[in-house]
């Protein structure tokens, strides 16, 4: 049972959306390590902040072991196929994550580990094909013969804690806040802004779009499609488009284990 994002059938999914944040949490958990905490610009009264925003969406953080098996793939140029396991575990007062990239043969491109207090700083490495050992992450690296960055993988700039709720917006047929999030360090950063429509009886990321230093659009994230997987809703397809050029790169959700036990899917 598959529903599109953006159509009628979306509505039918109804409460039972809640149980899809915490997976789509287990694709963004890793960003946290990104956070800087800042005096945000001011938000229309009538709109909630970025961070209460941000607080609604942690609040459904997964309390069980979660592993993801993923494919990230493109047909711009020569074309390729990545395979992208995803690891969570958010219980308690300490939370681990990592993502781990390998080519179609099965050779690693590169993992990136986070273990993270809550109310702590995050401690994250990073390994290559050919790291002797560990060494701090370059976020905004391309991924393989990808033009994705590791930031965009993980939806990073979720957590970037300066942000400010500029207003509502329909997108994809859903009601929408808008929230714009702005890089911690916008002197080195790849991305300055960050544009994000969450929607607004869910908590959940519609879009985002990330705009660069000289405040040209580069990167567009669209959720394209949620799944039942066993009783819960999972992300199944995202869609990342590169500016200029619009070339398409999709992230699908393949697998889902929680504690061990792989999920059952529903038939198609």
């Amino acid at each position: 049972m598959k529903y599109v994002v953006g159509t009628r059938a979306a509505h039918r999914y109804g409460t039972r959306m809640r149980q899809f944040i915490p997976a789509f949490i287990a694709i963004v958990l890793p960003a946290m390590l990104f956070g800087q905490q800042n005096d945000p610009p001011s938000t229309p009264p009538d709109l909630p902040p970025a961070a209460v925003l941000r607080q609604s969406i942690i609040a459904h953080l997964p309390q069980k072991a979660v592993a993801l098996q993923a494919r990230l793939t493109s047909k711009a140029g020569k074309g390729f196929t990545l395979n992208v396991k995803i690891r969570l575990d958010a219980a308690g007062e300490k939370v681990g994550a990592s993502y781990q990239v390998d080519d179609a043969f099965g050779n690693l491109i590169g993992k990136l580990d986070l273990a993270r207090d809550l109310g702590a700083a995050p401690r994250y490495t990073f390994h290559g094909p050919a790291d002797a050992k560990a060494s701090a992450p370059d976020l905004f690296r391309t991924i393989g013969p990808s033009d994705i960055y590791w930031l965009d993988l993980a939806l990073g700039f979720i957590w970037w804690t300066n942000g400010r709720t500029i207003g509502r917006q329909e997108m994809r047929s859903r009601d929408c806040y808008v929230v714009d999030l702005y890089a911690p360090d916008p002197a080195t950063a790849l991305y300055s802004t960050v544009r994000a429509w969450v929607d607004e009886k869910y908590g959940m990321l519609v879009q985002a779009e990330a705009y660069d230093r000289a405040g040209d659009l580069a990167r567009r994230v669209v959720i394209k499609s949620i799944k039942k997987v066993g009783d819960d809703w999972m992300v199944k397809d995202i869609e990342l488009r590169s500016m200029p050029g619009d070339r398409k790169t999709f992230l699908r959700v393949d697998k889902v284990e929680v504690e061990g036990k792989v999920l059952p899917e529903d038939p198609e």
